[in-house]
């Protein structure tokens, strides 16, 4: 096409808007966007999203949106449109579509690369054909346009990432909803048997060995970073993470090839440890039935740690707190039965009390000394004051005090999780 010079005034695309030369207003209005367009299409087909076209409808939605975007670029270019309140509503469709079906980020970012460098040679190639036919100065137009093509690329490729991190936050949170929904229903008995698709689901088999843990109230970031620490510490091959925002916990299990022996379960409390947070883990079972039971312990686990001093450490078993989670199970019995043991005890000196409960752990005298670091005759001694406040000989109350000592640790000032459940 031939093009006669324009000898006109400059023309604003908008009120308020930069110049545009009237060589750009007269040479835009001679394009065809369809064409254009369709390039851009096959282009970005060809050079960025190979393999992803035949995702949902994403082959649709990219030739609207680059029709969308080249039509408003003209309209740009002559003046009819101001650059600065641009919206293209078939580019936010294309870039929502883009998340739903997992084009990464990258890949995104990428195709505007791509677009901008077409469509600037496309440019180019018109304004040297117009140049050639009118005589116009081509830095004219260049320092005209470039600013305004430029700046539309980099309005569209924000709003663009916008609207895909938008719709990708909301996949992620429709699929942790499933998630949630799902396991809710795996650990309440709806569902009895799973198959391939519920495990897809959960990106995790729930055939082997899994072992629960329960951190309360931890951040999304932070209960990553422990799921990782605890995969890691205890061998593990497998992980799902679910948040409970209600509780608020997050629960994670760890598939195993097997139960983890004593040395990697010490060495696992000490690393979770290191993380500083309460962490709660059930023991070791098989299947689904395990994938509940494990859950159920860490559960139990979670409220004995809850109330347990802190000095008592952050990271617990479910095998080493079974009796005190006995006792939240059925509170008032619990209490009644410190009530009994321990009341001609609570005058007992910190000292005492330590003894005792160093004797019982220990199950001699000589045990109870090496474990605080006295003398056994010291050891003896305290007993004996012990047993004077008590009314009989340690050895016939063993079991009792025992019991009652750990209980006292998690139910002693009346609260428990649930009165009812006696």
């Amino acid at each position: 096409m031939r093009h006669a010079p324009l000898p006109i005034e400059p023309r604003r695309p908008n009120s308020g808007g930069d110049p545009i030369s009237p060589h750009v207003a007269a040479l835009s209005a001679d394009l065809d966007p369809t064409v254009l367009a369709a390039d851009l299409v096959r282009t970005l087909q060809r050079e960025v999203y190979r393999g992803f076209m035949d995702r949902g409808d994403l082959d649709d939605l990219l030739r609207a949106a680059c029709h969308a975007k080249i039509h408003t670029l003209r309209d740009i270019l002559v003046g009819a449109r101001d650059p600065r309140s641009i919206t293209v509503p078939e580019s936010i469709a294309f870039a929502r579509e883009l998340a739903r079906v997992g084009v990464p980020a990258d890949i995104v970012e990428r195709s505007y690369r791509v677009g901008q460098e077409a469509v600037w040679q496309w440019w180019i190639d018109e304004v040297e054909a117009y140049v050639d036919a009118t005589g116009a100065p081509m830095a004219e137009i260049l320092r005209s346009t470039s600013p305004v093509m430029f700046g539309f690329v980099d309005q569209m490729l924000r709003t663009t990432l916008a609207a895909y991190d938008a719709a990708l936050d909301e996949e992620r949170r429709s699929l942790a909803d499933r998630r949630r929904r799902l396991v809710r229903h795996l650990l309440d008995g709806t569902l009895t048997a799973v198959g391939v698709e519920a495990e897809r689901l959960l990106r995790y088999r729930l055939d082997g060995v899994h072992l629960a843990l329960v951190l309360a109230d931890a951040p999304g970031r932070a209960a990553d970073q422990v799921a990782d620490a605890a995969r890691d510490a205890l061998g593990g091959c497998g992980l799902l993470l679910v948040e409970d925002h209600a509780a608020p916990r997050t629960t994670i299990w760890v598939r195993l090839d097997a139960a983890p022996a004593p040395r990697v379960r010490r060495a696992a409390t000490q690393i979770l440890e290191s993380a500083g947070r309460p962490v709660a883990l059930g023991e070791p079972a098989v299947g689904l039935a395990g994938f509940r039971d494990t859950w159920q312990d860490a559960c139990d686990a979670a409220e004995v740690l809850a109330r347990m001093p802190r000095e008592r450490g952050s990271v617990v078993w479910a095998s080493d707190v079974r009796i005190e989670a006995l006792g939240l199970g059925a509170p008032r019995a619990a209490r009644r039965l410190v009530g009994a043991e321990l009341a001609a005890l609570r005058a007992l000196s910190p000292t005492a009390r330590d003894t005792l409960e160093a004797w019982l752990l220990a199950g001699s005298n000589v045990g109870a000394a090496a474990i605080l670091g006295v003398h056994e005759h010291t050891v003896r001694n305290r007993l004996r004051d012990v047993e004077h406040l008590l009314g009989s000989a340690l050895r016939d109350r063993r079991t009792e005090l025992h019991v009652a000592l750990r209980l006292d640790a998690v139910v002693h000032d009346g609260t428990s999780p649930d009165d009812a459940r006696d």
